[in-house]
């Protein structure tokens, strides 16, 4: 018996070590669940995005990129074509646009296209080509009517040297050295005068009798007062002066008749300045028409003070209407006639303003053209042109005020 217990005592040892491990351990299916077909599918999907990301950036470091990086390049072309218009550089507008077409179109060329479609690359590369072709020719359009007359660039724009003219009367064009002393206190009041502020600027048109608005019909005028190039060089000072007809029908009149009046506007040029637009009725005839402005009112200023006008040219134009009814045109600033012209010294020429108008015109009064009116030259080269059968050689209305003293008014009745 005491050996049987000593036998089994060693066995329930051995039995104890066996039941040490954790009887808690996950079984084996537990185990294998994370790779359950099922539960494979939202790694590869992730798997398949990650790979369409590294190919789309791929495909963007390669090829958009680079080509966007060109694009600007271009963009940057056509921007400065567009600025070259703006500051009447022409040729040079020219230029870049060509650059800017041949180098779009080496891209085109150059270009792979899309991986596995060459007919649908094929396709939107001829559609490429045809766009690139039709937006240059539209530009090259613009290019070649903004220049107009003008020159292509103005760097190779040659100012033309202005010929001094003779003013239309005696008094106009004093020879200094043999004034009388009323003339010569005259200059010197006109150049004390002349330091002053430019407050009031007008035109007046006489005409040669009176007309009724049924015998003018549709009129329109323009005038400027700038530098001799202003219609070529951007930005140069000016001050315009604008009207047109306006007829109208006053209430109450017993005569029932069409009464003559004007629809008129001002603006400048560096500053940039307009009034509104304004309107006046007169008679039912008239035998001319004056309108201005009061600077210092207007706050349109392109000119300071009346000085600031010498040198500069007075720029004419009356619609085709007026021709041939014209008896004088004068400027006047500061109760001075600063320049006249009588009907047997203006020539009329084919001309149109190249700056802007800016009161209205209606498609039919378009029909009737504008007329630019220039002063017949004198002299010694009127002479010698006239030996070569040359008629009529012309001059700008030029401002000289060491050529000739304007003459002063106290009364406007005085240009009647």
């Amino acid at each position: 018996m005491g050996k049987n217990r000593n036998s089994q005592k060693p066995k329930l040892k051995k039995e104890k070590l066996e039941i040490l491990p954790k009887p808690d351990l996950p079984p084996i299916t537990e185990i294998a669940e994370p790779i359950l077909p099922e539960k494979l599918s939202e790694p590869e999907e992730g798997l398949q995005k990650e790979t369409l990301w590294r190919k789309f950036q791929h495909f963007r470091r390669e090829q958009i990129t680079p080509q966007r990086k060109r694009w600007s390049g271009l963009g940057v072309l056509g921007v400065g074509a567009v600025a070259m218009i703006q500051i009447n550089e022409f040729a040079l507008a020219g230029v870049l646009l060509f650059f800017s077409l041949i180098l779009f179109l080496i891209q085109i060329y150059e270009w792979k296209g899309i991986t596995g479609q060459s007919v649908l690359t094929k396709s939107f590369k001829g559609f490429l080509y045809l766009s690139s072709l039709v937006v240059a020719a539209y530009f090259g359009g613009v290019i070649y009517n903004s220049k107009g007359e003008k020159a292509w660039s103005t760097w190779l724009y040659k100012q033309p040297q202005p010929i001094p003219i003779q003013t239309t009367t005696e008094q106009q064009k004093p020879d200094l050295t043999k004034q009388s002393s009323e003339e010569q206190l005259a200059r010197i009041e006109f150049r004390t005068e002349s330091a002053k502020a430019l407050n009031e600027v007008s035109v007046v048109v006489k005409f040669n009798r009176d007309y009724s608005p049924q015998e003018l019909g549709h009129f329109r005028t323009l005038f400027a007062v700038s530098t001799y190039d202003f219609e070529d060089v951007p930005n140069r000072p000016a001050l315009l002066l604008a009207n047109r007809d306006f007829y109208q029908f006053v209430p109450n009149d017993p005569t029932k008749q069409l009464r003559f009046g004007m629809s008129h506007i001002y603006y400048s040029v560096n500053p940039s300045r307009k009034t509104g637009i304004g309107r006046s009725i007169e008679s039912n005839k008239v035998n001319g028409f004056s309108f201005g402005l009061d600077l210092l009112e207007t706050k349109i200023q392109p000119f300071k003070v009346l000085d600031d006008l010498n040198g500069k040219f007075f720029f004419v134009y009356v619609s085709e209407s007026l021709v041939g009814k014209i008896s004088e045109i004068s400027l006047v600033a500061n109760n001075y006639i600063l320049i006249s012209g009588k009907s047997d010294q203006l020539v009329v020429s084919d001309e149109k303003p190249k700056t802007n108008y800016l009161l209205p015109i209606s498609s039919t009064e378009k029909i009737i053209q504008w007329r630019k009116v220039s002063l017949k030259l004198t002299g010694i080269i009127a002479r010698e042109a006239e030996k070569l059968n040359i008629p009529n050689v012309v001059a700008p209305w030029q401002l000289d005020f060491t050529l000739f003293t304007p003459i002063k008014f106290l009364d406007k009745s005085v240009l009647d």
